[in-house]
């Protein structure tokens, strides 16, 4: 009741500064805002306004303790945000850690996602022109979603930050610098190179560094999400290279890890039991070529020490082998953890780190290049199919660009192919899965435990399908083992997506 008080008295204080103006409004909106968390048992209050296409303008937010949060737009959940603009109405998350899509792009980074959510849409007319988002970091929070005393403050901390929103457009040095406005800066050509296109400063700077370093003999290491292109970049700085050899690309992921080595490196004939002829290794298959290894946090620490042999002396020794080979090959390496969190978490060796680190590359999500989406949704469009290529409605198009892409420039494709196999004249936003998803209710499940086994079993398969049914790709999306990803299809007589990459 006190917290309720406080929050009352907080939004008077409010109104009155909003009727006189001035700096006064700034200081009251943070005091409402505070008096908000203590009322929803939240310890962080972002307050994120719109422009008219749905892309997030600037953002401000404070903790509990009342310090303010810097690039508050990195720690706000875009998902969530995109969510209640879909929904017009409150979306609240018990447990955001389940899914990786709820996560905020600070969460991301620090893997230290955000326990409880709650968005709360600010009108303006007819329009979402903020969305308050609260967060609590390891408990619930205590409002319910329909609770009129939040929706009541997240509408007037929208109107009080709004004229803050429009000084900012004038002062950019006052502005803070969010990826998802990035769309401002888009290049007037599309950048071309080795078959990668952008609009993108961002992957036009990466792709620029790619070209300038792909002749000369340098080892590499990609960082990126899943889904970027990292094995994309790779081909394409082989093939800009000048190297006679051919490209030879393993996923560490996937290789067992009794058999890494073996794949590796080769053996003789009686190595172990069973091999009955020697075998090269992908290492000798690369010779005066490119070995491209994904997945490198994957690798298990024995191969990492053997790696390490070879990139130090030059040398391989297979399996059951006396007389070393010399090699000569360059290597590119990928992961999905960037440099310094592969060495700060010891997920790699620091001498391993040091010795393929010659470049590094960080392809960006496709998140924070949202000037691509359109671009590559067209392409991709044109490749999926025969004949002439359906047009995109702008609501579709608006769609696109507000779609979060967790599984980036994959998921991207994969959507193409799906909607160029309905055979429409027009791309509709209505042709899209998740605004289906984000459409009217459903009437609920007779039971509750029918409705979660049913939302789990369309959340697993959902993820098999970004990961193209890699089940190593999808546990980790999903936060949970292999092992447990095999028993979940097996309780609902699931199939994995069947193709190349399905092991």
């Amino acid at each position: 009741m006190k917290a309720r008080d406080g929050l009352t008295e907080r939004l008077c204080a409010l109104a009155r500064a909003l009727a006189g103006g001035g700096p006064a409004v700034r200081r009251a909106a943070a005091d409402a805002a505070a008096a908000l968390m203590r009322c929803a048992g939240a310890d962080r209050c972002i307050v994120a306004r719109l422009a008219p296409d749905g892309h997030i303008r600037d953002a401000e937010g404070w903790t509990i303790e009342g310090a303010r949060v810097r690039a508050a737009a990195e720690a706000a959940s875009h998902f969530l945000i995109r969510r209640v603009v879909q929904a017009r109405a409150p979306v609240r998350v018990d447990d955001a850690r389940r899914d990786r899509r709820w996560r905020s792009q600070r969460a991301v980074q620090t893997r230290k996602a955000e326990r409880a959510l709650l968005g709360l849409p600010a009108f303006r007319g007819d329009a979402v022109a903020a969305v308050v988002c609260l967060s609590h970091d390891a408990v619930p929070l205590r409002c319910d979603e329909d609770d009129p005393a939040p929706l009541l403050c997240a509408q007037m901390l929208g109107l009080a930050l709004a004229p803050a929103a429009r000084a900012a457009e004038s002062a950019p040095r006052r502005a803070e610098a969010l990826p998802a406005a990035a769309s401002a800066g888009a290049l007037a050509e599309p950048y071309l190179w080795q078959g990668f296109v952008t609009r993108s400063p961002a992957l036009r700077d990466v792709l620029s560094e790619a070209a300038r370093i792909a002749p000369v003999d340098l080892p590499v290491l990609i960082v990126g999400e899943d889904g970027t292109g990292k094995d994309l970049l790779a081909r394409a700085m082989h093939a800009a290279s000048g190297l006679r050899g051919p490209f030879v690309a393993a996923s560490l992921g996937a290789i067992p890890e009794t058999l890494a080595e073996v794949e590796l490196f080769g053996c003789e004939p009686g190595a172990y039991t069973g091999a009955t002829a020697a075998r090269r290794g992908l290492v000798a298959e690369a010779e005066e070529g490119t070995l491209f290894l994904d997945d490198l946090q994957e690798a298990p620490r024995s191969l990492q020490a053997a790696l390490l042999r070879v990139l130090a002396e030059g040398v391989v020794r297979p399996l059951g082998g006396a007389v070393p080979r010399a090699v000569d090959f360059r290597l590119i390496a990928a992961s999905t953890l960037g440099f310094s969190a592969l060495c700060a978490e010891h997920i790699v060796r620091e001498d391993l780190l040091y010795r393929i680190n010659g470049a590094v590359l960080a392809l960006p999500p496709l998140r924070a290049r949202r000037e691509d989406v359109p671009l590559l949704f067209r392409r991709f469009l044109e490749e999926a199919g025969r004949g002439a290529c359906p047009a995109v409605a702008p609501e579709a198009e608006a769609a696109l660009i507000m779609h979060a892409w967790p599984g980036n420039v994959r998921e991207l494709r994969n959507e193409a192919r799906r909607v160029r196999a309905l055979g429409r004249d027009t791309v509709v936003a209505e042709d899209f899965a998740w605004v289906r998803e984000a459409g009217p209710a459903r009437a609920p499940a007779s039971r509750l435990r029918e409705a979660v086994r049913e939302a789990e079993r369309a959340h697993v398969l959902r993820a098999l399908d970004l990961a193209l049914g890699n089940k190593s790709r999808a546990a980790a999306m999903l936060g949970i083992t292999r092992r447990s990803l095999y028993r979940r299809l097996d309780r609902y007589a699931a199939r994995a997506p069947e193709g190349p990459a399905a092991e």
